[in-house]
């Protein structure tokens, strides 16, 4: 399953290649801030991960995808990664507010016989889904989403970085290459592309469980 950490990683080693981007360019920050007319503290945010400190809405997306094209990144990467990762969690944290403002003010009125058989019933449940669940872990293959590349994709590059996360210890096969991750799931490895239509074919295998595999197919102009 999928966590918060897992996610928070992502965004961060998104972040880096703005950074690591800029270096190359031998371009300071305020030389960058003043260039492109943004507040230094948001291309900040933008290279430390922080992207709940970028403004709401359209100008959050729109200082990200200024600041790849001035970085000469790819801005239909930055689309993505805002799309499946900052954007849904900046959505799940006020859900979460919510969630929580609810609960404080909810009074719980319920006779001590019907509390008991909810929780006898309930743990019941727990135990007999968690027995399913943990023997269908076992032979079934791990989570695999795949951050990018999209579905038809479409560069004008020969090279493009294939960025996903599973879970932990699961092996991961790109292109019938091996590709490493961290301890918690997440991955990176760049593929060489040629003129026409690609297809990456991304696997993962845990020990003792079957394979989950996503393909993309890729135009390169």
């Amino acid at each position: 399953m999928f966590t918060t950490n897992k996610i928070a990683l992502a965004r961060i080693t998104f972040a880096e290649e703005f950074k690591k981007a800029r270096e190359e360019k031998k371009i300071s920050l305020v030389k960058a801030a003043k260039q492109l007319n943004i507040n230094k503290k948001y291309l900040e945010a933008i290279e430390g991960g922080n992207f709940k400190d970028l403004p709401e809405g359209i100008y959050g997306k729109k200082f990200l995808g200024e600041y790849a094209i001035f970085l000469k990144l790819d801005p239909e990467i930055t689309n993505e990664v805002y799309e499946k990762i900052i954007r849904p969690d900046k959505r799940e944290k006020k859900e979460d507010l919510f969630s929580k403002k609810v609960v404080r003010n909810w009074q719980f009125i319920a006779a001590p016989k019907i509390i008991k058989n909810i929780l006898i019933t309930g743990i019941t449940l727990i135990c007999l889904a968690y027995l399913g669940y943990s023997v269908g872990k076992i032979v079934s293959g791990p989570e695999l989403k795949l951050i990018f590349p999209g579905e038809n994709f479409i560069t004008n590059g020969n090279e493009i970085a294939v960025v996903g996360i599973t879970e932990s210890e699961s092996e991961i096969v790109i292109n019938g290459e091996s590709a490493l991750s961290d301890k918690q799931g997440n991955f990176s490895k760049k593929i060489n592309l040629k003129e026409g239509i690609n297809t990456i074919t991304v696997t993962a295998k845990k020990k003792f469980s079957k394979e989950h595999t996503i393909e993309r197919q890729i135009l390169v102009k």
